[in-house]
């Protein structure tokens, strides 16, 4: 030895917990669809069981008008049926993150980034045999894990972007703009707008809404709302009344700035099909096919819900020297593990012919759009 230290790489996790790789962005629209929709601890299936695939179609009746209530005997001869109107699902959008971890690479790294880590498979019991990984493969799959639920996001946030339902206020399904002024009153006089806004539209209670813009900032505001202001309204009770706005940076560059989205619960639904799942999981040649659901409490700034959604996963074993495209360059690889993350999904978001052309609520679905600004 000539008297110095050997070199020592310790993690940045090792010296902070705010690991830059496992920053989440900000998925409003996706966190929103999960907590807030009905139904959205089981997503919406298109027809898929145990890995088979099936065409969905959905049902509804429209409701009856007042022109159908008669003021008079019938005599038993006058009589209405209202059938079942139908619309098929869409078809599913696809996102894949693909990641190969050569063992070259980990014999460079401490004897951690070696010890072998279980995968939380969704409906392991079934499977042959369980999956595990090197601890440096898991948090590269945790780390490109962050980066399919941005896209899914983004593509969950342009589906929205054209099938917003008309607002009867305004007439169209355009943003209706809204301004308001910040001062002691904070958001108030926006807030009466927009539920005598959603009043007219016959929209139920506790409705969701996601966006950008000065409006976004109503959940930072709400704490602070307290006591009686100059109008006589208690503050307190209308902090409590009021809903989430749940940030989104998608919907400033989609949807355009100070946009926010106003749902109904029911309005939308996630649709998802998972295809390793029933006898699809299982182990076949040298991969391991299965599902399972991101482990979100791995990253920084967890968001709420984003574990109920369930990804399909295959993980393949590399022996012997094969091509790949790596980083955008073809390569021979040699032992190591690759693993592909992939996801089916689309929105469902209720039709805007739920009502007959002569219903006062024709048109609408349940979804506005604002462009919210102050003065």
């Amino acid at each position: 030895m000539n008297g110095y230290c050997q070199p020592i790489l310790s993690h940045i996790e090792a010296l902070t917990n705010n690991n830059p790789a496992k920053k989440l962005s900000p998925l409003g629209f996706t966190q929103m669809v999960m907590c807030c929709m009905d139904g959205s601890v089981t997503p919406l299936n298109d027809g898929n069981q145990d890995g088979h695939v099936k065409d969905l179609t959905v049902k509804y009746r429209k409701r009856p008008l007042e022109s159908d209530v008669s003021d008079e005997p019938s005599a038993c001869d006058t009589a209405l049926t209202k059938f079942y109107n139908e619309f098929t699902l869409p078809s599913m959008l696809y996102r894949e993150y693909a990641l190969f971890v050569p063992d070259s690479l980990i014999r460079q790294y401490c004897k951690d980034s070696s010890d072998f880590i279980k995968l939380n498979a969704e409906g392991a019991a079934e499977m042959q045999e369980e999956t595990s990984v090197m601890r440096e493969v898991y948090d590269m799959f945790v780390e490109g894990g962050g980066a399919i639920l941005k896209s899914i996001n983004k593509a969950l946030v342009t589906k929205m972007s054209t099938q917003f339902g008309k607002n009867l206020v305004s007439g169209d399904n355009n943003a209706v703009a809204l301004n308001f002024a910040l001062g002691e009153n904070l958001m108030q006089d926006a807030l009466i707008r927009l539920m005598t806004d959603w009043r007219e539209n016959e929209l139920c209670d506790n409705v969701c809404m996601v966006g950008n813009g000065p409006f976004a900032n109503l959940d930072l505001i709400k704490s602070i709302f307290s006591g009686n202001n100059n109008q006589g309204i208690d503050q307190g009770k209308l902090a409590n009344m009021l809903p989430s706005v749940n940030f989104d940076k998608d919907t400033r560059t989609v949807w355009g700035n100070n946009q926010i989205g106003v749902f109904e619960k029911g309005s939308l639904a996630l649709l998802t099909r998972n295809k390793y799942v029933g006898d699809f999981a299982r182990p076949l040649g040298t991969s391991n096919f299965f599902s399972m659901k991101l482990p979100v409490n791995e990253y920084n700034c967890p968001q709420d819900c984003l574990d109920r959604m369930v990804f399909d996963i295959q993980v393949k074993e590399i022996d012997c020297p094969t091509a790949m495209n790596i980083n955008g360059e073809d390569v021979t690889v040699g032992p190591g593990v690759l693993i592909v993350l992939s996801k089916e999904f689309n929105l469902f978001v209720k039709p805007s012919n739920l009502y007959e052309p002569t219903d006062p609520l024709f048109g609408t679905n349940g979804t506005l759009r604002y462009e919210i600004t102050t003065s």
